[in-house]
């Protein structure tokens, strides 16, 4: 004769089965949270140094095009907030699909009238008024602040060749070799400077979205002044008003660098996690954390950059 389970073997049964599905379930949790913390720590390194990068390419081109006696940087130090920068001379960097163009078409020797090539658009290259820069095949800057004041159409013959091109007559004389290239950076960029502020944890390049979930960001600018080939901690200044003698033209006649910092916090906060301190410290920011603020995962990342355009 067979029998059925009793009522206490199935309870039995089932809490047996409660207790596995639970260790499972735990097991599972466990591996989700470790899943997810790798998976922010991933992102977090990965944009930071992409946006370190970017934010290197504009410190590396300020200054171009931009003399001695103006301000290439202007920097605001904050030492219970995130510093600002500005950087001008960088409107050859990403804003280079926003400039107009043309290269040289004959060489010219200390002359107030060049001749370039002119493109099939409807939309003019240059317009009188335009201030220009001048650079070679390698893009390195043979003269600036050239002001158009006159533009004529004309044909240019090259052997058995004729080309349109555009006469531009500039505010001085320049020299400059066929080849090289005539540029019109945005006016914005470029004149103006690009600022980069953090708000609300918000990078922003000017007035563009240049990176989210950002905690802080810091800037130090260091100057060789004794001209020793190194940097001693002495010579590193948390803003440029603070060096002694500061002037624009001073960069130039010593070896400077700039170096940038900024903490990349997680969108989220992260179960089992605590930020090991009590307090952040980059340059000369320290602020305190919460204990909310300890669940965010957070990375650190720094770089030093040699400006090209200011030095000698």
């Amino acid at each position: 004769m067979k029998r059925g389970m009793t009522l206490v073997e199935m309870l039995v049964a089932l809490t047996i089965m409660m207790i596995v599905l639970g260790a499972i379930y735990s097991v599972l949790n466990i591996q989700q949270t470790k899943s997810l913390n790798v998976q922010e720590t991933s992102v977090l390194q990965t944009d930071a140094q992409v946006a370190l990068t970017l934010l290197r390419w504009d410190l590396f081109m300020a200054g171009y095009g931009i003399t001695r006696h103006d301000p290439s940087i202007a920097s605001t130090n904050n030492a219970n907030a995130a510093d600002q920068i500005t950087l001008r001379g960088v409107g050859l960097g990403f804003e280079t699909a926003y400039t107009d163009w043309a290269p040289v078409i004959e060489r010219v020797s200390t002359s107030n009238e060049i001749l370039v090539y002119r493109f099939n658009d409807s939309t003019p290259a240059f317009e009188v008024g335009d201030t220009v820069i001048v650079v070679d095949q390698e893009k390195r800057l043979l003269d600036s602040n050239c002001v158009i004041a006159q533009i004529d159409s004309i044909v240019h013959s090259v052997a058995e060749f004729t080309l349109d091109g555009l006469k531009l007559r500039i505010n001085k004389a320049i020299s400059v070799d066929k080849g090289s290239l005539v540029f019109r950076p945005d006016r914005d960029t470029y004149g103006n400077g690009i600022d980069y502020t953090l708000v609300n944890n918000t990078l922003m390049r000017g007035n563009q979205v240049f990176l989210e979930n950002v905690e802080d960001i810091q800037f130090a600018y260091g100057v060789d002044l004794n001209n020793d080939g190194t940097f001693q901690d002495a010579e590193w200044f948390n803003e440029l008003s603070s060096i002694p003698g500061y002037s624009p033209r001073m960069l130039y006649e010593h070896r400077t660098a700039i170096r940038s910092a900024f903490v990349m916090l997680s969108e989220r906060r992260l179960r089992d996690y605590n930020y090991p301190a009590d307090a952040c410290t980059l340059e000369d920011h320290i602020y305190a954390l919460s204990e909310l603020d300890k669940k965010y995962k957070r990375n650190f990342v720094s770089a030093i950059t040699w400006p090209r355009n200011i030095r000698d």
